[in-house]
């Protein structure tokens, strides 16, 4: 994903952490597939210091339950074989009650721990 998508995303993510009672520094964003680790450089880069990009089998991880805790879930998932699909339905296990793009002002957990999920 090139460097101008997450500066096109950065006032996205901002208002949501805004909206979540965080700042750019304290807000927790995970992306869960790891490529060469340039979410994080890049999102750091940009203020976002605690996000959570690992070299893991995301779908095992959260399978076993241990999605890291986290506030925003962002991603650019691979488009390959039956991974679009798997994403979504790792995204929507992600979700929090009452689901939906719409929990982006919240402040409850989900069941893995993280907070809301921002799918902007």
């Amino acid at each position: 994903t090139p460097v101008e998508a997450y500066r096109d995303i950065e006032p996205v993510l901002t208002k949501l952490a805004e909206l979540l009672g965080k700042t750019k520094e304290t807000v927790r964003v995970y992306d869960p597939f790891f490529c060469e680790g340039g979410v994080a450089r890049r999102l750091r880069a940009l203020g976002f210091v605690h996000t959570i990009n690992r070299r893991e089998d995301c779908y095992a991880v959260a399978a076993a339950g241990r999605t890291p805790p986290h506030d925003i879930l962002l991603t650019n998932p691979p488009y390959s074989g039956d991974h679009l699909e798997r994403a979504l339905q790792l995204a929507c296990g992600q979700l929090g009650p009452g689901g939906g793009a719409g929990n982006a002002g919240r402040k409850g957990k989900n069941k893995q721990g993280g907070g809301d999920v921002g799918r902007p």
